[in-house]
């Protein structure tokens, strides 16, 4: 139990167990992810009432919020290849904005 009441991010301080940094970055990496950001789009669309583009806009922002936090090294290199995709994924829709 101790491990899940300190990874909160305003909780968690680096004197704080190598394990409860563990669950913290796992939390993250969920919400960071390509399903993540999905997830995000698609509540941000259904429950709050978003528009597409808002819905985007959003989930970049939660994206960039998360993944400055991460604590460990091993959670920062999954969430950098798993970005490589998010990345793209961004591009295209920027592109296709521009062109549209």
């Amino acid at each position: 139990m101790e491990i899940v009441k300190y990874c909160r991010q305003t909780l968690i301080k680096v004197s704080h167990s190598i394990e409860a940094k563990i669950v913290f970055d796992a939390d993250a990496i969920e919400v960071l992810g390509t399903y993540g950001f999905i997830r995000e789009i698609f509540c941000n669309i259904k429950q709050r009432n978003k528009s597409w583009d808002d819905s985007i806009n959003d989930a970049i922002e939660v994206n960039k919020i998360f993944k400055d936090k991460l604590k460990t090294k091993t959670g920062k290199k999954l969430i950098e290849e798993s970005n490589i995709i998010l990345d793209n994924f961004l591009c295209d829709y920027h592109y296709w904005k521009l062109i549209n």
